[in-house]
């Protein structure tokens, strides 16, 4: 039998809840929306920070110096500090709370050092593609992470979608609560996997008042206004978690929100709600599913992976992490300059992946100081050239740029005559 679609007498489609989170030293950038964040800062000359020395620093200073401009010119814009808790600062402001932990601290955590809750009454004044959404740190979509995203539809309705009902979906777990004459909330799947659908009275949770979860008169107020009384309202909602977001569905940032609502018409296309009765008891116990007359809650849409290409530095952008890292080994290899070979090797290759041609650009492998018949690691030690790859290791910006790990293996077959000594 052919589904039909739960009828409404009017509804709200919005995203309800929203957490992102990033890194402060992803923001110095040239193009960054902040254009004055480097305003009276100084260098070791006493003369005005440039862009051109904050290239220098590493990712620690850059991260100090973005929140030096967060508390100097973001806060005082309408920020004021909350409390601490999690390990992070947490600031409130009028849309949204920042919560803020120490560099070192998130890295080892292997955590975001920013996390941005969005306040309600924030995304429920955007469109379902938060147009107008506020990014505290200026820059573009790309640079926020979801780290939780809850689409919503909320609607009015004479017709109760959740008592004596059943449901079909590709959840595996189901839960109720309730009294036993009415169900309040159906959950669909398991938060800790980071998907889970929650079907739910409205109207109850705005007329509880708890200590924990006091009655929201602000909201009462915007609902009323919009459905014209806050009865009879439920909310079918989605929560999705980076976890799936990044591992299920190849969605990580904000500016993949269209990819989350292609998800959702997946997820929520499929759950059916049917009449909890003996006719389609048997049907279930008998594996007949398609042939129940259920309603469904929007329109099934397939969802499509969109692979991201890999992010790939400018030739010019690696020589200069190259140097930054490795410029104090010059001064202690004599004649062979470190520097100098693995430039070399790592141009070559990356020639190879961009497809540029090798002699347009020149690489400075050859002719080489040092006895082809010796294995380098006794030239000049492992120990030297174990710390050294280390380093190189350490220059990617992220696990997912593999320019790096492509230049550590152009220069290894170089540098020893066994690599497993060493790797």
């Amino acid at each position: 039998m052919a589904d039909t679609q739960i009828i409404t007498k009017q509804e709200l489609n919005y995203v309800e809840t929203l957490y992102l989170q990033c890194n402060l030293e992803d923001f110095i950038s040239k193009d960054m929306t902040h254009n004055n964040w480097l305003a009276g800062m100084e260098n070791n000359d006493g003369k005005e920070l440039t862009f051109k020395d904050v290239e220098k620093f590493d990712n620690r200073d850059k991260y100090h110096i973005m929140l030096a401009y967060f508390n100097d010119a973001i806060l005082p814009n309408g920020g004021e500090y909350l409390n601490e808790a999690s390990g992070r600062m947490w600031f409130k402001f009028p849309d949204y709370r920042v919560g803020i932990m120490n560099h070192d601290k998130a890295k080892k955590a292997n955590q975001y050092n920013a996390v941005i809750q969005y306040e309600w009454e924030h995304l429920y004044s955007l469109d379902p593609r938060l147009c107008g959404l506020e990014l505290p740190f200026g820059g573009t979509r790309d640079k926020y992470q979801f780290k939780r995203i809850d689409i919503t539809k909320m609607f009015k309705s004479e017709y109760d979608y959740l008592t004596n009902k059943g449901f079909i979906s590709t959840y595996r777990r189901i839960s109720t609560q309730g009294t036993n004459e009415r169900t309040e909330t159906v959950y669909l799947g398991n938060r800790k996997n980071g998907n889970v659908y929650r079907m739910y009275s409205k109207t109850i949770e705005l007329k509880t008042d708890t200590e924990k979860h006091p009655i929201n008169h602000r909201k009462i107020e915007l609902l009323s206004k919009y459905f014209g009384d806050i009865e009879n309202l439920y909310t079918f909602e989605l929560e999705l978690h980076r976890s799936y977001l990044k591992e299920q569905l190849e969605i990580t940032t904000l500016d993949q929100l269209e990819q989350v609502y292609q998800a959702y018409g997946s997820i929520a296309g499929r759950v059916r709600i049917y009449e909890d009765d003996d006719h389609n008891k048997d049907l279930i116990s008998s594996k007949h599913h398609s042939r129940i007359e259920a309603y469904t809650i929007t329109p099934y849409v397939e969802y499509k992976k969109v692979y991201r290409a890999k992010y790939k530095p400018s030739s010019g952008y690696m020589y200069d992490s190259i140097n930054k890292k490795l410029d104090r080994y010059e001064e202690q290899m004599g004649e062979l300059s470190e520097f100098e070979l693995i430039e070399g090797l790592i141009e070559s290759r990356y020639a190879k992946i961009v497809d540029i041609s090798i002699s347009d650009i020149e690489p400075t492998i050859a002719p080489l100081a040092y006895d082809k018949d010796v294995p380098m690691s006794e030239q000049y030690g492992k120990e030297r050239y174990k710390e050294m790859i280390e380093k190189l290791d350490r220059m990617r910006d992220n696990e997912d740029n593999s320019i790096y790990r492509e230049a550590k293996e152009a220069f290894r077959p170089y540098a020893f005559n066994n690599p497993n000594d060493i790797f």
